[in-house]
């Protein structure tokens, strides 16, 4: 079922697609996802850019790892690509260094970055403040 108010998404809604996974989310937790401020990024990244991104997400070597959401936003469409990682300044670095690049399923926003770039592309990334609720996120 594809949303275009993020707003209309409910605990029933998410529930259904967890069903088959074993746990659940209450409407109230839910809403505290939701309400976790996302940080908007153009890409590529730049020398004044760069910097607040690794200390938002860290790098791929940090010890602490930062679970969350990232959403790469193609400018030219709106279409919204959406995905989670226990730990994103590994998964981030993974598209921006091109290492998923050579996969054989890779997808729809990959060959949509090999052709456009990334500077058709705005990245926003929302960092969940525990990793137990990525339990809920990491389903999908």
């Amino acid at each position: 079922m594809v949303y275009d108010d993020f707003n209309k998404i409910t605990s029933e809604v998410i529930n259904k697609v967890l069903i088959t996974q074993g746990v659940s989310i209450t409407q109230k937790e839910l809403d505290k996802l939701k309400a976790i401020p996302g940080v908007k990024f153009d890409l590529p990244f730049n020398d004044q850019t760069y910097p607040s991104f690794t200390k938002l997400v860290g790098t791929p070597k940090t010890r602490l790892r930062k679970p969350g959401i990232y959403i790469f936003t193609h400018k030219a469409t709106g279409r919204k690509y959406v995905g989670s990682s226990n730990s994103l300044s590994r998964r981030l670095n993974q598209y921006l260094n091109n290492s998923h690049f050579n996969q054989n399923n890779a997808g729809l926003l990959i060959p949509l970055i090999k052709t456009s770039g990334f500077s058709a592309f705005e990245l926003e990334v929302r960092v969940m403040p525990q990793k137990k609720i990525m339990v809920f996120i990491s389903c999908f």
